[in-house]
């Protein structure tokens, strides 16, 4: 019925949501530890590092937590990049799942 994903009777489709939600989750979090450590004068995380989780998947989380927590606005470049992650996610996203829901 379903074709095999990674993991034995996992849709692939399935596999894609769950990385999206896990990928932006880490950078919602990594955002926050960020902000919270240049609020107290602390270990700040590379941005570097961050711009890795966003182009893995996670810019939705990157840019609600830029909002929520109001944490790198002010940083063209980098907002810029985020910005641009997150319009290539979705549209990666959007893609691979109109693929694996026609492959089935």
């Amino acid at each position: 019925m379903f074709q095999e994903g990674p993991l034995p009777d996992v849709p692939a489709v399935i596999l894609l949501v769950v990385w999206f939600f896990l990928s932006s989750f880490i950078s919602y979090v990594m955002m926050y530890l960020d902000k919270r450590a240049a609020r107290n004068g602390g270990w700040r995380i590379p941005e570097s590092r961050l711009q890795l989780w966003f182009i893995l998947g996670g810019a939705a989380g990157g840019k609600y937590a830029q909002r929520r927590f109001r944490h790198k606005t002010r940083k063209h470049p980098f907002a810029g990049r985020l910005n641009a992650c997150l319009v290539l996610n979705l549209v990666s996203y959007i893609g691979l799942c109109i693929y694996f829901v026609n492959a089935y």
